[in-house]
């Protein structure tokens, strides 16, 4: 298994290699994003990333699910509730192909403040993507809302429809105003 491991970083090395100054050549390794996708069975592994706040204060957690024929959308996962509940056009619980985002390194996520008109200019950070709806990726946001930390699907295009789409009382919310989720920001300065 080492060698397999010691062979895949010479590869990554001869595709990603670079000169100094010296012409001395360099391995540059591209980073490796310490997060990933598990299937959701119910149950809220121990390395799940939080992502809100239900209104009884419990933490609720970021999901992904396939939702036809829209696409993989953003979901948010609640203690106790084995259904997750995602948005388009309006609320849709789904129980079955639902993914929970883990994590070793919760340390490197932040929620970056933006909002429809200034998230383009976040380029320090790797913003993490929540899913595809139509065709078009999506990020992971949130908002305070209503006594929760509603979570949802961060719609960057410019149409309409762009910003934070929320499932909210059984029909989907649009905030201009939001949080997205980031990974590795380089500097506390979005």
């Amino acid at each position: 298994m080492k060698l397999i491991g010691s062979l895949a970083i010479l590869v990554s090395c001869l595709l990603h290699f670079t000169l100094s100054d010296h012409n001395q050549l360099f391995c540059k390794i591209p980073e490796v994003r310490d997060y990933y996708w598990r299937e959701y069975v119910g149950v809220i592994p121990y390395d799940a990333v939080p992502g809100g706040v239900d209104r009884m204060g419990l933490t609720t957690y970021i999901g992904q699910a396939m939702i036809h024929p829209y696409g993989e959308l953003t979901a948010s996962i609640y203690q106790g509730n084995t259904t997750p509940v995602a948005s388009a056009i309006k609320t849709h619980y789904v129980n079955q192909n639902v993914k929970i985002l883990c994590s070793n390194s919760l340390e490197k996520f932040s929620w970056i403040p933006t909002d429809i008109d200034k998230i383009q200019l976040i380029t320090n950070c790797h913003l993490i993507v929540g899913g595809v709806d139509h065709g078009n990726q999506e990020n992971i946001g949130r908002i305070n809302y209503d006594e929760e930390i509603l979570l949802g699907k961060v719609i960057r295009l410019p149409f309409e429809h762009h910003g934070l789409l929320v499932p909210n009382n059984g029909t989907e919310t649009r905030f201009t105003h939001y949080e997205v989720l980031a990974y590795g920001c380089k500097d506390k300065h979005h």
